[in-house]
């Protein structure tokens, strides 16, 4: 690890940035239980081999405006992160957790799963028909067999945790003791698994599309159709911003303060979680499933509330 920090131009500027690399032998990884153990639906963490991980850790800020009754700062925070298998213990080259895999040259837990390219929409059966996935290099081929068994290889779909993430802040200074103060973060460079969407369409059957396939794109009518082995249509982009806070604060004059007995005092109205901008078809994509699978499930969750904060200080 290394990295800096600078401030310039009387502190008006700083920087702070560092990049790390790391390499872990013996890492801990999870990995299903053979059904034959009687424990078939747990998971066992074990030393798997070898990862790398690398990242950047960056920050900005900066104060634009500087007044005795004014003043304008704004910073800016942003993390990436990568990491690979490099080696698993043993012969295997990839250990199936389902829906996600560890498997040599990506990252552990990765997204993946069997990918649909076509279908075809028959409006007599009213069913999806003529299913072909990708072969593992961006070519079609059957997705199952005459049976409707999967024939299809698993292909990569993306990452199961943030890449990037970081945050946006900024605090106006006016009438001398008002400060208005405004944070948004984000993240991107991962999925999660809908598994809501996947209950409700794949094993309750409670979806608008089965009263109305021919208004749904076959693609994911003919996964909806099936057994649940075709499932990428709920695996998806979950990159988010979020306006987390915004706080409104009052420092109360000296004078007054000494009124109360202390050195100084204030007032802060905050709200918090006031809006998400995501393409994620969950409800939220920060929940988390607490069934303590190691991936990244979203299932039976509420998104976080909004609050309204009052806060009173006093300094003594």
């Amino acid at each position: 690890e290394l990295g800096f920090e600078t401030s310039m131009f009387s502190d008006r500027f700083g920087i702070d940035f560092t990049y790390f690399h790391d390499k872990s032998k013996d890492a801990i990884l999870s990995r299903s239980v053979a059904p034959s153990t009687g424990f078939g639906s747990q998971n066992q963490y074990f030393n798997s081999g070898l990862i790398t991980k690398q990242g950047i850790e960056l920050g900005l800020k900066g104060q634009i405006v500087n007044n005795r009754d004014y003043s304008w700062d704004v910073g800016f925070t942003v993390g990436t992160h990568s990491s690979k298998i490099n080696k698993l213990n043993g012969v295997d080259t990839t250990i199936d957790l389902g829906s996600a895999s560890h498997r040599i040259g990506y990252a552990p837990f990765d997204w993946f799963s069997y990918k649909v390219l076509s279908a075809d929409y028959d409006p007599t059966t009213r069913r999806a028909i003529n299913a072909m996935c990708d072969n593992g290099v961006g070519q079609p081929t059957p997705c199952l067999n005459a049976s409707g068994g999967v024939i299809a290889p698993k292909v990569y779909l993306g990452h199961s945790i943030p890449t990037a993430e970081g945050a946006f802040t900024t605090t106006v200074r006016f009438l001398r003791n008002f400060s208005l103060y405004a944070m948004a973060d984000y993240a991107t460079g991962y999925k999660r698994l809908d598994n809501n969407l996947r209950i409700r369409c794949q094993i309750f059957y409670t979806c608008a599309e089965y009263l109305e396939p021919e208004k749904t794109d076959p693609r994911q009518l003919l996964q909806m159709q099936t057994n649940g082995s075709l499932r990428d249509f709920v695996i998806n982009d979950a990159k988010y911003v979020k306006l987390r806070e915004v706080s409104l604060s009052y420092d109360v004059p000296t004078q007054f303060a000494a009124k109360a007995g202390a050195k100084n005092a204030g007032f802060t109205v905050s709200a918090r979680n006031l809006h998400t901008w995501s393409p994620y078809t969950g409800l939220d994509p920060e929940s988390e499933f607490v069934s303590g699978t190691p991936v990244n499930v979203d299932q039976a969750h509420m998104p976080q509330l909004a609050s309204v904060v009052f806060t009173i200080r006093l300094g003594y």
